[in-house]
């Protein structure tokens, strides 16, 4: 089914190669289903803390599974690193095992200062760090929010935030752009410095 999830409250395991997820919005168990043992590992941060397995996690950790011996990990202890009263709603894991972040409201931290969710965090070698500040690039309020974090071919940041957005556009002007939509960043000075937007996915396209 492409039923959005709705307050997705706990994983397990199911049959061979698949995930269980219990959809509480939708009243529905969901199943995933997941590459063959040994090509990928399965990565997940919900909105509601649960239990994996019988492995429990909160709403900002990250799990990943393993398909090559059925089993849930902690990935990252999102209250080790001071996230305890919030929800991690995008993750983007880099092949290096670096993973960026972006949280689901304000929160201050002691190592980076405050933080929104138009931000995006980095946590390498133990620590968070500011990846990218998103009010030096066109991002506020609580509609630009980011919600989902990945990277295009050519290695450019893609975002797309829980509401509508209202960003520089690459070339001049202002970029519409509504929730279902992937924008791309396109920095002067690498990319934490200042830069703008171009749209690189209308979602009305394909829903």
């Amino acid at each position: 089914s492409n039923t959005p999830f709705e307050s997705p409250y706990g994983v397990a395991a199911g049959g061979e190669n698949q995930i269980l997820v219990a959809d509480t919005g939708n009243k529905r168990i969901a199943t995933i289903a997941v590459p063959a043992a040994g090509t990928e590992i399965l990565y997940l941060s919900l909105a509601r803390g649960g239990t994996a397995d019988g492995i429990p996690f909160a709403d900002e950790d990250i799990l990943h599974y393993h398909s090559e011996d059925n089993s849930w990990y902690h990935f990252l202890n999102g209250s080790a690193l001071g996230l305890q009263y919030v929800d991690i709603d995008a993750f983007s894991v880099q092949e290096d095992g670096a993973v960026l972040l972006s949280i689901d409201r304000r929160l201050y931290l002691t190592d980076v200062g405050w933080v929104g969710g138009e931000d995006i965090l980095q946590y390498a070698d133990s620590r968070l760090t500011l990846f990218l500040d998103g009010s030096t690039v066109g991002l506020s309020g609580a509609s630009e929010n980011v919600d989902a974090i990945a990277f295009s071919p050519d290695g450019r940041l893609l975002v797309s935030s829980s509401g509508n957005s209202n960003t520089p556009r690459t070339g001049g002007g202002r970029l519409f752009t509504a929730d279902e939509d992937l924008i791309v960043f396109n920095p002067l000075s690498g990319p934490r410095g200042k830069g703008s937007w171009e749209l690189f996915l209308d979602g009305s396209d394909i829903f």
